[in-house]
Order: structure tokens, then C-alpha cells, then sequence
């Protein structure tokens, strides 16, 4: 399910928050399959499920956003660092 491998050190002199994200991103894949494995989704409205089943589906909802929030995130350091190298490739000194 890991779409991203773990930082190296290089990855942590540049970005060390890269280390404390790699946990929470770790730890919120575990958590998705936890809950969707203790609670199976149905087709039945909110309205008509036990609160716990109420309440794993938003968290669910809530640890997609964080998941999606980190990808973000690590896209932004990398685009970052591309245009860093590209102003130090562009730099004739």
C-alpha cells in the first residue's frame, strides 16, 4: 500500500519534518486498513448505521484528507527542490 518510500538521510538534511510525516503517513495507512477491516462499508445511509460505524466512516473520510494533505506536501518539497537545481544549473558562477 506505501506509495512512498521512507526518507533517506540525504532526503532529512534537506526536509528533516520528512521523518515525523513518514510516521503519520505510516501510521494512517495502518489505521485505514484497521478500520475498514473492523468496519466493511455498506450502501446504507449514516442515518441508518450504529454510531461507531458512523464514526469509523469519518474517520476514514478525515485520514484520506491527511493522506492526501502529505502527498501534497512531499510534491511541494519536490517541486521546490527542482527549482532550486534549476537556478543553480542557470547560475554560470
Amino acid at each position: 500500500m506505501r506509495c512512498h518510500p521512507l526518507p533517506i538521510s540525504a532526503d532529512l538534511f534537506d526536509s528533516p519534518e520528512l521523518a515525523v510525516i513518514a510516521v503519520v503517513d505510516t501510521a494512517v495507512e495502518v489505521c485505514l486498513v484497521a478500520l475498514v477491516v473492523a468496519h466493511p462499508d455498506d450502501d446504507r445511509d449514516d442515518d441508518h448505521l450504529p454510531f461507531e460505524r458512523r464514526a469509523a466512516r469519518r474517520l476514514v473520510t478525515a485520514l484520506y484528507d491527511v493522506s492526501h494533505a502529505i502527498r501534497r506536501y512531499r510534491l511541494a518539497l519536490e517541486r521546490a527542490k527542482e527549482r532550486d537545481r534549476e537556478r543553480t544549473n542557470d547560475n554560470p558562477f
